[in-house]
């Protein structure tokens, strides 16, 4: 025992001991770590000063080798090689041996030191292995390096080496077979002889891969990218791109095709011996080729590099220049006196250029066996690039001198290089002549191919390398498919094949550089994309692009000189591969991926050149890609989706076969037949444009010289025409009769448009088709011939149309001689037309049938390639018909002034008052008609004829018009040949016309000009024609024609709309210098004027055709020809005969078109989408912008814009080669017509035309229907409805209401009327449905109180006789169309707008009254006037319902908008004991809320502490846990609790109310403000994308306060509620001091600040107003300042809760706030002057839109500037935050973000529970008794907090937040957050304070104080009210049209990060239980 105690004693000594030490020790422990990783650092900086000379000796071998390879050399190499390898093996060895522990080091440098020092790549290898592997590669380069090949033709000259021999042979040379040879030669000599070596070199380089940790040699490859998913990224960007590549794969096809056709086979793929370069990696070699303009000036300067002697040496000087012209650095001395930059005639050498970097610091070299041309200056560029990084890393440890990925060092110079070949840069340093033009379309275009067929088209070829070999070193290709896997891949990804059969015995690949020297080829496919991210980036930092400015495109950027871009490119250099790339990435383009974005961009305008051009070629962009079937033979899968359902039959077919096998699709007979077909069109082509000159020779020789002769020669040569289409269709027929199942869609179309031609040519036989043309020429002739007896001298019979009739019809102002022209013109040409146009009907609709079409009609609306155009053209009058109407009111009413007798009670106006012979359009008639006569006219007749205009010099304006947007100018052949006056010597065809000879140079005009304002737009629109014709010229005869008819209309109206504004004017000298143009005015001036033009004409262009169509289907008989073309014109037009008409009348005759059988709705057509052109051209013009009123789109003027030009040039030269919508999306981004652009255009005019019209009392409508016998049939039934109006009792209601019928009386009504007038609407139905009202009639003698149903039945049916009986009475009212009752709807919210305005002011004052006092007497008053106000409501809503019962079948859709506004009335629907008790419980809420009172926590006695200031004071600034408790809680208890039964009842009423209104719940109601069904979805998926965000503040703060307040936190993570802050834990910024994560620095709270420098709340408002103002923004109003309360009165009850207020009346806008001197409360004025700023801004819309776009919009205003005001630049920049405390440190802004943060981002939860919560209750899910249960379930759910006691179903909380009590809906204030941010974003982009892309502009740090830009855009959106939906104008304000809570992550994005890692290092798990 005793033993055993020694034992025991001597045990525990020594544990005690030990323990002892080990205590000592532990500091030293940590000390060791550190230690180690010093000594680890010591020992690796050493190793890598080793490694740097080993590296150079390894380097200089090398070299040596490279530039003399011979056998000695080559030994060398290998022998250095080895020695380096061996060392760095070794020095791994050391790394791994001496710190085994490496992975685990705390700095994150050191780690990646050793990373990438103990990746060995081959190095690794044993010894003998790693010399195997050496000499392999060795051999191989070597093969490729001194491989030579026999010439062409020449058998004994086999000396051709691959550079410089072979490349110039396969750039130069058009032989295709030298080039086939060449090709082969190569390929079997070089490829083949590598690869035996490359398939034994693949085992070991796989097997040096997995030695380092690697799967195989790919992955080791793409380690350098540290991205898991590279692989997967680079085959995304390819697919991005491939459209792209595609496209000029297809026009390089079709180019390829005219030289070497046979070589081009219908598979779509391109032999690779075609593309310019051995390898067909680029096709820049075949330029010249594919050169799109080839008559422009060239961009290769190769030839002007000689004439100046440029040298191998000067390039590479010139080239050094430009990147020391950056700031960079220059070349050293070791570069000059050591490159090798010519290739050596004494040795071999490995041309291949290279940039090398000996490890020294200081030598670095290029080897390049450069040439004088254009290419090798380029790739100089691109060397000295990767020079340039050698210097700007030198620096760096060793481990890091590379770059930061492989990518990055091949994007440097070529990113340098996009700039120096810019023509731009070529001319500034003197090597493009100065008169070379550099900014037209054409020679960018030309430009932009030249780089896109090295860049764009070398991509595939880039990709595939790499992908190629990814597979082999894989093992998912064997040794056996080596040759077929690289075949396969170049066909699916470039569309290529080999020229000839090839087989495993090659080896192709193995003929690429970098294939047999083992380089990666990926880094050349990433260079090429992020050199066009730098680039961006660059030219963005030099001020050389912008992508805003249509006259800085990407493209024609150059950064030379810029040292801005030269210092952000350095920055990027410097850092080597010491960071991980993206973060490089990030610091020179501000993203951290590459992205196809910039590359895309660059080269848009050649893609959208290329698509129109391919489509005009009839090249579809694809190719077949080869797919293998087990056991089944290899198909051409084409990429063409029109083919994809005939693969899937044919691959369904072999399937099933089996043992069958098909040929090829390629092979087919289609296809074949195909190719013939191409060479038929050809020839029908060239036979057909002859056929058609001499046709349109003999059509212009008669219309320019009317004889028998000229007439007969026309005939002739039409039928000749005619007889060659026949022969051809015959043709056609037989030999292609499978035409319709044609791959090709071009083929397809073609054929398509040939048939209607031969068709129509072949329909009738040849005697009756000559008898047609004749019958067509006896009505032209009749037409054109006619002459008419002066009113003067009746004997007098030598008028004409043109000039005489209509000079008469524009200037006289007779109205007896206007009848007698009118009349007589249309006796003279109608009646003798009219025996001839049922025959022609009969032949048109022979020939329509002919053609499979059902009637003439239907074959005129095929050129619109739609079955619905004229469903799409009736919707388009019906849209644009209330504008029309408007004016006709308009029209009618000042001529009433002149003519008052013509004019009748049906508001028809006589058809020839309206100044011209067709009364199609009334310009003639402005000066009866113009707005403010005392302005200046813009029409400049006078002024023209002033200054020595002659109709020549009015063709030459034009065409400097056109040429001045680089469109192309009129040809000798227009000028020499045109006929521009009327001549005296001969009859004519005087109306205008242009003319398509056919001949692709011989384009006129033919037109008998008159010197006035009006022949000067018609010059404009024939010139349109010809520049329509010259844009097309080059498509095939078919396509040469416009889109659709419309658009061949347009095209020069679209023009004049620029010429004919005053500001055009003036500018070319016809407008007076001092002549005004852009006031109000002037402007309403002018835009009547073009409304008599374009708008009066808008019927007339549709009627004419609308009119036709009813002849040609047969609705319409001969017997009433002229009856319906006069039923057409009084219900379209609203214009009617001035004298009678009879059926022997043919008045639609005596319009030249109908006679002259040419289809008028192309007029209809062009003068919508000229508007839709017009836009757009202008918005490329940089003339109009829809958020800048003082940019309208009514005053803009394209002249000399180049890009407008550009734009419309390229929508043109696509002819009808494409369907219309194609060609209108090139041009407008549209695919439809819309008729947006043409009521935007006149929206001024418009809104006047309404205010004017009901000053004027003029109700817009007309009659044209008349109550006839022939409605009484057996299929109508009568009256199955009236409508009666319930009785006004309201005096200001029954006054309005008895004013308003003043206004509509008419004949008949009895004047002694009042109080007995009955509305009613008789409604007649249809048995199918239809309803047909006929009137709104007034039973003007009956009391509506004295009548039964049954005497209202009988009634109604005696109204209904009394209707059909006495029709003759005439009686307005009795024919009310629902036009009419849409005029009178408008007419009707004109008035009541002024009405409910004052209704609403009244309502304003009472409830002011009682906020800013609260007494029962107020109290009263409010109350009655509340209850006044609904009534009023109620009563407008049932008036409406009652005058227009139909009101949401009215076709204006602002109309139906306002009146939906009106007749949701919410609570005022109610009935009056209702609402009565409704507002009673509301201000009884609200009165409790406002006035209840707590005891005092320290002082128990005191129980006066009111909401605001005392106990929102303690919830912000005591941290005693305990008050906080108690003021929490009591709160709660005495302002909840007692209302919650109140609030019970208050929900039923509520419910009932919306009922009502037809909605669901309470809810629902609310929610019809955002007008979208999905909205509650829309918030709460909007809720889940920020939640995580939420979570991290959550988490965070939560350990802050559990430092604080901690036994308070418990497991569960839920934060208690009286902690934060606030009352109502809504937001958290009070508690900022307890949370905030750097205190030590400055705070951003300036309320001290404020306070010391004497801030008043007076002083508050004053700094917010200034911030509006300096914006551009509207100032407070002086009521504003007078009638606010700002503070907080001593001497009465106010509700304290900050409003803003409009009172109704447009001057008078107040704001209530208890304002204390504090930040948060400087944010809170802002918040309420932003509602006050949207008051004003839309102040001046209809009442009904005086609002929000939507609820949250209004609360975002304020706040979206108040994150300009909040940030530390702004406070420094107006004083309140000292100059010393520095506010862009990280530290500073974390702080900021994080009080930003509790103020916005905590809201959030709260802000959308508050509304989810009464969702639940109004829609009965939650019921009384789980009120407050509820009510904590959401806010532990959403918010993550609990209350702070327990809380029972006897308390209320949710009724302790205002906006319950006082029923205001909060979902507003979350959609606020949202949004406020979208805008801030968009703002501040505006102003020029944000860039995504510049880190040192963050979203969080943008202050746009004083921007007007920023200002103006605002201004746009909140001006427009709630006139629009709401996401029309968000898109106005941000371009978006949702909400997305993108903007908010972006500004919180560092926050949120920090937030991350600081949770993570607390261990803080975010989220709660």
């Amino acid at each position: 025992m005793k033993q055993l105690s020694i034992f025991y004693t001597l045990y525990l000594t020594l544990a005690l001991c030990y323990s002892v030490n080990r205590i000592v020790a532990l500091p030293q422990l940590h000390r060791f770590v550190d230690d180690e990783e010093e000594n680890a650092r010591a020992f690796i900086e050493e190793e890598e000063r080793r490694l740097a000379e080993k590296c150079y000796d390894y380097t200089v071998a090398s070299w040596n080798y490279n530039t003399n390879i011979n056998d000695i050399n080559q030994e060398l190499r290998l022998n250095a090689s080895l020695e380096y390898s061996k060392f760095a093996k070794l020095s791994w060895q050391n790394l791994n041996r001496k710190f085994k522990s490496w992975p685990s080091f705390k700095d994150p440098d050191l780690k990646r030191k050793f990373k990438k020092s103990t990746v060995l790549g081959s190095s690794v290898l044993p010894e003998d292995v790693l010399a195997q592997y050496n000499q392999l590669e060795s051999d191989m380069s070597k093969t490729h390096s001194t491989t030579k090949i026999c010439a062409y033709q020449n058998s004994t000259s086999c000396n051709l080496s691959l550079d410089p021999d072979v490349k110039k042979i396969m750039k130069e040379s058009r032989n295709e077979q030298e080039l086939r040879h060449i090709w082969t030669e190569w390929h079997n000599k070089c490829g083949n002889l590598i690869r035996k070596p490359y398939e034994q070199f693949v085992k070991l380089s796989n097997q040096a891969a997995v030695l380092n940790n690697f799967s195989d040699t790919g992955d080791y490859w793409l380690s350098e990218y540290e991205s898991a998913t590279i692989k997967e990224d680079f085959e995304k960007i390819y697919e991005t791109l491939a459209p792209l590549y595609k496209q000029i794969h297809a026009y390089a096809r079709a180019k390829l095709r005219d030289v070497y056709a046979d070589q081009i086979s219908s598979d779509g793929l391109i032999p690779a011996h075609l593309f310019g370069s051995i390898f067909a990696s680029s096709m820049d070699g075949i330029y010249s080729l594919l050169i799109p303009f080839p008559d422009r000036a060239s961009i290769d300067v190769t030839k002007e590099l000689n004439v100046q002697r440029y040298t191998p040496l000067k390039m590479f000087q010139k080239a050094d220049e430009f990147f020391t012209s950056l700031g960079l650095i220059p070349m050293p001395e070791e570069f000059w006196k050591e490159s090798l930059i010519q290739k050596p005639k004494d040795r071999e050498v490995v041309c291949h250029p290279t940039a090398w970097d000996f490890c020294n610091g200081k030598d670095f070299r290029i080897k390049q066996c450069t040439e004088v041309n254009m290419k090798d200056f380029i790739t100089i560029h691109h060397e000295m690039g990767h020079i340039q990084y050698f210097l700007q890393y030198k620096d760096k440890p060793f481990t890091y001198r590379d770059g930061a990925n492989p990518g990055f060092h091949e994007a440097v110079g070529d990113t340098l290089a996009l700039s120096v070949q810019t023509p731009k840069h070529l001319k500034e340093i003197g090597l493009l002549d100065e008169a070379t033009p550099i900014d037209d379309y054409e020679t960018s275009i030309n430009f932009l191919m030249a780089i896109a067929l090295k860049k764009v088209a070398s991509l595939p070829f880039a990709y595939i390398i790499d992908k190629y070999r990814w597979a082999i070193f894989d093992g998912s290709v064997d040794i056996s498919r080596y040759n077929a896997h690289w075949w396969e891949l170049r066909n699916k990804y470039q569309g290529v094949k080999p020229p000839i059969q090839r087989s495993e015995e090659n080896f192709d690949p193995g003929t690429i550089y970098h294939v047999a020297s083992h380089v990666d080829y990926s880094r050349y496919f990433a260079a090429t994309i992020i050199q066009f991210q730098f680039h961006r980036s660059l030219c963005k930092e030099a001020g050389q692009y912008d992508p805003q400015d249509p006259l800085k495109p990407l493209h024609n950027c150059s950064i030379y000189r810029s040292k801005a871009a030269g210092t952000k490119l350095a920055a990027g250099l410097a850092m080597g591969a010491s960071q991980p790339w993206p973060e490089v990435m990030k610091s020179m383009t501000g993203q951290e991926i590459m992205d196809a974005s910039a590359i895309r961009e660059y080269f848009k305008p050649l893609e959208d050149w290329l698509t129109i051009k391919n489509a005009a070629l009839g090249e579809i962009p694809g190719w077949p890609s080869l797919i293998r079937l087990q056991g089944v033979t290899p198909v051409l899968l084409t990429v063409a989706s029109d083919m994809e359902w005939r693969v899937a039959a044919i691959i369904s077919l072999w399937l099933i076969a089996g043992a069958y096998s098909f040929p090829s699709v390629s092979d087919s007979f289609e296809n074949d037949l195909e190719s013939k077909a191409r060479l038929f069109l050809a020839e029908y082509d060239r036979q057909s444009s002859e056929k058609c000159f001499n046709a349109a020779n003999a059509n212009w020789n008669y219309a320019t010289d009317i004889r028998d002769e000229t007439e007969k020669i026309k005939l002739q040569k039409s039928l000749e025409n005619s007889k060659f289409q026949k022969e051809a269709w015959k043709n056609i027929t037989i030999q292609f009769k499978t035409r319709e199942n044609f791959q090709d869609p071009v083929l397809v179309r073609t054929f398509k448009k040939i048939a209607i031609i031969g068709t129509s040519a072949s329909a009738l036989p040849e005697e009756r088709l000559k008898e047609f043309k004749q019958l067509q020429n006896t009505m032209s002739k009749i037409y054109s011939t006619a002459k008419t007896c002066a009113y003067e001298d009746v004997t007098e019979c030598n008028l004409s149309l043109d000039p005489d009739l209509t000079k008469i019809m524009k200037e006289s102002r007779d109205e007896q001689q206007l009848r007698h022209a009118w009349k007589e013109w249309h006796d003279k040409v109608g009646v003798p037309i009219r025996q001839y146009y049922k025959p022609y009907v009969d032949f048109s609709n022979e020939i329509a049938k002919t053609n499979n079409f059902s009637d003439a009609g239907a074959f005129w609306l095929r050129e619109y390639e739609s079955e619905t155009f004229k469903e799409e053209v009736e919707q388009l009058w019906q849209t644009l018909k209330p504008f029309y109407q408007q004016m006709h009111a308009y029209v009618r009413a000042k001529l009433r002034d002149t003519y008052g007798d013509q004019f009748t009670e049906d508001g028809l106006i006589p058809a020839h008052l309206l100044g011209n012979m067709w009364a199609q359009s009334w310009e003639n008639i402005y000066s009866l008609v113009v707005p403010f006569p005392e302005k200046t006219s813009i029409d400049v007749t006078e002024q023209m004829k002033q200054q020595g205009y002659t109709p020549l010099k009015m063709f030459q304006v034009s065409d400097e018009f056109f040429t001045s947007l680089g469109l192309i100018p009129m040809p000798p052949e227009f000028w020499k040949e045109s006929l521009l006056e009327k001549p005296n010597d001969r009859e004519v065809v005087c109306h205008a016309s242009a003319w398509d000879f056919c001949n692709r140079k011989d384009f006129r005009i033919k037109q008998c000009t008159v010197v006035t304002t009006e022949d000067l737009i018609t010059v404009h629109h024939e010139m349109g024609h010809v520049q329509y014709y010259l844009q097309y010229k080059d498509q095939p005869l078919i396509f040469r024609r416009g889109a659709n008819p419309g658009f061949h209309e347009a095209v020069g109206d679209t023009l004049a709309l620029s010429v004919i504004t005053p500001k055009h004017l003036k500018e070319i000298g016809l407008l007076d210098d001092s002549t005004p143009i852009d006031d109000y005015e002037t402007s309403i001036n002018f835009l009547l004027s073009m409304a008599l033009e374009k708008i009066a004409f808008l019927p007339f262009g549709y009627l004419i055709d609308k009119y036709r169509w009813d002849i040609f289907d047969g609705t319409v008989e001969p017997s009433n020809y002229n009856a319906h073309w006069w039923k057409l014109r009084r219900e379209y037009q609203g214009i009617k005969p001035p004298v009678e008409r009879s059926e022997e009348n043919f008045d639609a005759g005596a319009k030249y078109h109908v006679p002259a059988d040419v289809e008028y709705l192309r007029y209809f057509v062009s003068k919508v989408i000229q508007f839709q052109f017009h836009r757009s051209l202008c918005l490329e013009a940089g003339q109009y912008d829809p958020e800048d009123p003082r940019k309208p789109l009514h005053n803009c003027d394209i002249y000399r814009s180049k890009a407008a030009g550009s734009k419309l040039a390229a929508g043109l030269a696509m002819g009808s080669s494409r369907p219309w919508p194609e060609a209108m999306k090139v041009m407008t981004g549209q695919d439809k017509m819309d008729a947006s652009a043409i009521r935007e255009y006149f929206k001024p005019l418009e809104d006047w035309l309404i205010l004017q019209n009901a000053k004027l009392a003029q109700p817009p409508g007309w009659q044209y229907q008349h109550v006839s016998w022939k409605w009484m049939k057996s299929n109508w039934f009568l009256p199955l409805n009236i409508f009666t109006n319930l009785k006004i009792k309201k005096a200001t209601s029954k006054k309005f209401m008895r004013g308003y019928r003043k206004n509509r009386k008419t004949k008949g009504t009895n004047k002694n009327l009042k109080r007995s007038t009955c509305l009613s609407h008789v409604v007649l139905f249809h048995p199918k449905g239809n309803k047909l009202m006929l009137e709104p009639c007034e039973l003007q003698f009956l009391d509506c109180r004295t009548i039964d149903n049954m005497t209202i039945w009988t009634l109604a049916i005696v109204a209904f006789l009394l209707i059909c009986i006495i029709d003759a009475w005439n009686l307005p009212s009795l024919r009310k169309s629902t036009n009419d009752l849409e005029s009178e709807a408008h007419s009707y919210l004109v008035e009541l707008d002024q009405l409910s305005s004052q209704k609403c002011y009244e309502s304003s004052v009472a409830e002011w009254a009682y906020a800013t006092d609260i007494n029962d007497e107020n109290e009263k008053v409010k109350l009655e006037l509340s209850l006044d106000s609904a009534k009023f409501s109620k009563e407008i809503s049932q008036n409406v319902t009652a005058t227009f019962p139909l009101w949401r079948e009215f076709k204006d859709p602002d109309l139906v908008r306002k009146l939906k506004k009106i007749t949701i009335l919410g609570a005022a629907r109610l009935p009056d004991d209702q609402f009565k008790k409704y507002a009673q419980l509301e201000t009884d809420m609200t009165k409790h809320y406002s006035t209840t009172t707590i005891c005092s926590f320290k002082y128990k006695e005191t129980c006066n502490l009111s909401l605001e200031p005392e106990l929102t004071k303690i919830m912000r600034e005591s941290r005693n846990e305990e008050e906080l408790r108690h003021v929490w809680t009591e709160w709660h208890d005495k302002s909840g609790g007692p209302i919650k039964q109140t609030y019970k009842t208050f929900v039923e009423i509520s419910n009932q109310a919306a009922k009502l209104n037809d909605f669901n719940d309470t809810g629902a109601l609310w929610l019809n403000s955002y007008e979208s069904e999905t909205f509650k979805d829309d918030v709460e998926e909007l809720w889940q994308t920020l939640k995580p965000l939420y979570q991290q503040i959550h988490a965070y703060v939560r350990a802050k306060l559990r430092n604080v307040y901690g036994d308070q936190f418990s497991d569960d993570g839920l934060i208690p509620a009286h902690l934060l802050g606030n009352m109502w834990a809504q937001s958290w910024e009070n508690i900022d001091s307890l949370t905030s994560p750097y205190p030590n620095k400055a705070s951003i709270d300036v309320t001290e600040q404020m306070i010391q420098q004497g801030y008043t709340p007076l002083k508050m408002f004053q700094v917010s107003d200034e911030f509006f103002t300096s914006l551009g923004l509207i100032p407070m109003p002086d009521e504003f300042w007078k009638e606010s309360l700002i503070e907080k009165p001593d001497n009465r009850q106010v509700v304290c809760h900050a409003s803003a207020w409009d009172f109704c009346n447009g001057k008078d806008f107040r704001i209530k706030q208890c304002t204390r001197v504090t930040a948060t409360d400087l944010v809170i004025v802002h918040h309420e002057m932003g509602h006050i700023q949207y008051d004003l801004l839309y102040k001046d819309q209809p009442y009904f839109y005086r609002e929000g776009a939507n609820p949250g919009f209004h609360e975002a205003v304020g706040d979206t500037l108040a994150l300009s005001v909040i940030t530390p630049k702004h406070l420094k920049e107006i004083g309140l935050l000292d100059e010393s405390i520095p506010i862009d440190d990280y530290e500073t802004s974390i702080n900021f973000l994080f009080s930003m943060a509790l103020n916005k981002i905590a809201f959030l939860p709260f802000s959308y529970l508050i509304d989810k919560y009464r969702w639940d209750i109004y829609d009965g899910t939650v019921d009384e008794s789980q009120y407050n249960t509820h009510w904590w379930r959401l806010r532990k759910e959403y918010q993550g907090i609990k209350p702070p006691n327990a809380r029972s179903e006897a308390n209320f909380d949710a009724g302790a937040k205002y906006h319950v009590p006082a029923n205001v809906e909060y979902l507003r204030y979350f959609v606020s957050t949202i949004i406020q941010f979208q805008f801030h974003r968009s703002l501040c982009i505006e102003a020029g304070q944000y860039d995504p892309l510049d880190p040192k502009k963050p979203l969080h740090n943008c202050d746009i104080y004083r921007s007007k830009a920023a200002g103006s855009k605002l201004a746009a959106g909140l001006s427009m009210g709630s006139s629009k939906p709401w996401p029309e104008v968000m898109r106005v304000i941000t371009g978006q049209e949702k909400m997305d809570a993108y903007a908010i992550r972006e500004y919180f994005k560092p926050l949120e990060k920090w937030l991350t890692a600081a949770n993570e290092e607390m261990g803080e798990i975010p989220g709660w239980k």
